[in-house]
Parts: C-alpha cells; structure tokens; sequence
C-alpha cells in the first residue's frame, strides 16, 4: 500500500511539474505574441509619423517652389545624407553671406548649434526664450552693426526683428508651417534690396 501511494504521489507531482512546464511554455508565447505585437504597432506608427512628416514636408517644398517674390531668391540645400553642420559651413565661408538670420525649431538645437559655429571661428549670437531681454538686445545691436556674422533664433524668439541688409535667411530647420516660412524670408529683401532665403531639406 505505502508503494502504492508514493508511486501516486510521484506522478501526482510529474502530472503537476508537466503541468506547470506547459503553462510557463504557454505565458513565454503568450508574452512573446504581445511583444511582437506592440513592435508591429510602434512601427506602424514610426512609419505613420514619418509619412505624415514627409508629406508636410513635400507640400512645404512645393509651396516654396511656387512663391513668388520680387526681392528674394529662394532655394532649397538638399542634405543628401552629409551633415547639414558641414552643409552650413560650407555656404557660411562664401563671398556675400556677410548678414545671415538662421533659424532653427527648437531652444536646445539653436543653442548646440551656437556651439558648433563658434568652434569653427564664426562670429555668432542666439536669441530664444531662455535669453534675458539685455542678452536679446545685445546681440541685435551686434547683429545690427555686423559684428557677428550670424544670429541665430528661433521663431518665437525672432519676433519684432527689424534689421536692414541681411543678406541671407537660412532655415536650417523646417519651419512648422507656411506662414512661419513666409515671416522668417520677410527679413531679408527689404527696402528694395536683395536677399536670398535657403532651406534645408532631407
């Protein structure tokens, strides 16, 4: 009898470790699945934001394409892939930019960028919402009085600008829409003067 039971209470315990084994190999899938899953979705929607984004982008491109306008030259920078820090430098070192207004989207790309620029030797200011009202008029009066090459702001902060004889505006970043582009290119080609206005594309 004694034999009897203990051989019960082994497959017992067998029945219930198979048992068990079988659930742990049916969560591991089921975890698995869920997984897979939820990266099938954050793909999905990486690849929703990034068509979205490139549809907005292509719109604002043609709408460039397409403005008219009597006193500034507008044009695209097409990255191809290289680093549009080099891009930049390369048109920045060029006879005629002498006055150039860049902007950027965000507070922290304007102020790496400041970095970068005053490494490679350009004479260069910022202005965004971070920056004290003293800090902003400052650096329009360098601006205004060509003592720094380049002013860097964001769209927010570039508010109330009325500097004459900027040669260039650079939109290094795509502005969030077309009525900002058409505020940002508004700051050059004033007073019957010339201007150009570029912006970086992918």
């Amino acid at each position: 009898m004694k034999e009897l039971m203990h051989q019960l209470k082994e497959t017992t315990n067998k029945a219930d470790d198979a048992e068990k084994r079988a659930d742990d190999a049916e969560k591991r899938a089921d975890d698995a699945a869920q997984d897979r899953l939820a990266e099938k979705k954050r793909a999905d929607d990486e690849k929703k934001r990034a068509d979205d984004a490139e549809k907005e982008n292509a719109e604002l491109r043609r709408q460039i394409a397409q403005q008219p306008s009597d006193h500034v030259n507008q044009d695209i920078v097409r990255t191809n892939g290289k680093p549009k820090i080099d891009l930049l430098h390369e048109l920045l070192i060029k006879d005629g930019f002498t006055k150039v207004l860049l902007f950027g989207r965000t507070k922290h790309g304007v102020v790496k960028l400041l970095r970068e620029l005053n490494e490679r030797g350009f004479k260069v200011a910022a202005i965004h919402g971070n920056k004290r009202q003293s800090h902003r008029e400052r650096a329009l009066e360098e601006f205004k009085n060509n003592r720094i090459q380049v002013l860097l702001a964001t769209d927010i902060a570039s508010r109330g600008i009325d500097v004459s004889g900027i040669t260039h505006v650079i939109n290094y970043d795509l502005p969030q829409s077309y009525e900002d582009y058409i505020h940002r290119i508004g700051r050059t080609g004033r007073a019957d003067k010339f201007g150009t206005a570029l912006t970086f594309v992918d």
